[in-house]
C-alpha cells in the first residue's frame, strides 16, 4: 500500500491500528531511502532515517523502552554518529548506530561513558562492519554450498 492509499483510509482506523500501520508504511519508505543514501555515501541523510525509524518504533509501534531511548539520545551528542535506532524485538535489547568508521573507538568509549554515568550500568558494545547479507544455501552432492541458488523446477 502506498502512503497516499494509506492516508485515504487512515481516518477509518482505530488509534492503535492507525499508528501501527503508519509505522509500517513510513518504515518501508525510510528503508528504501536508507539504501539510496548508503549507495550515495550520504551518511547524515541515512542516519536521519535511523533516527526517524527509532521515533516511529517508539511512538507508533510502542516497542522501545527508556534504556534504548537513552542510548539513542546519547548518540545525538556524540560527534561521528550519523544515526541510531533500536533493533531486535523491542522492549529492551540493542541499538545499532551508523558511525564514522575512523572514530569507532572514541565513539564506543563515549557511548559507554555516557550510559554508565546516566544509569550506573556498563553497557556491552560492539563495533561491526556490514557483511554481504544472507545468501542461499543449496544441498549438492557434497553437502550445502554457500551462495548457490537452487532451482527446484
Amino acid at each position: 500500500m502506498s502512503r497516499s492509499e494509506w492516508q485515504a483510509r487512515e481516518s477509518t482506523l482505530p488509534d492503535v491500528e492507525r499508528r501501527r500501520s503508519r509505522h509500517v508504511i513510513t518504515e518501508h519508505e525510510r528503508t528504501l531511502g536508507f539504501v539510496r543514501d548508503l549507495e550515495a555515501g550520504a551518511w547524515r541523510a541515512a542516519g536521519e532515517k535511523l533516527y526517524g525509524s527509532h521515533a516511529s518504533l517508539r511512538d507508533d509501534y510502542e516497542v522501545s523502552c527508556r534504556e534504548l531511548d537513552l542510548l539513542v539520545d546519547i548518540s545525538r551528542t556524540i560527534d561521528g554518529v550519523y544515526g541510531c535506532r533500536m533493533t531486535g524485538g523491542g522492549f529492551g535489547g540493542c541499538v545499532v548506530a551508523l558511525i564514522d568508521a575512523n572514530r569507532g573507538d572514541d565513539i564506543q568509549a563515549a557511548f559507554r561513558h555516557s550510559y554508565r554515568r546516566a544509569t550506573g550500568i556498563d553497557p556491552v558494545t560492539f563495533i561491526t562492519r556490514p557483511g554481504t547479507g544472507a545468501t542461499a544455501a543449496c544441498r549438492g552432492s557434497g553437502g550445502f554450498e554457500r551462495g548457490e541458488r537452487h532451482n527446484p523446477g
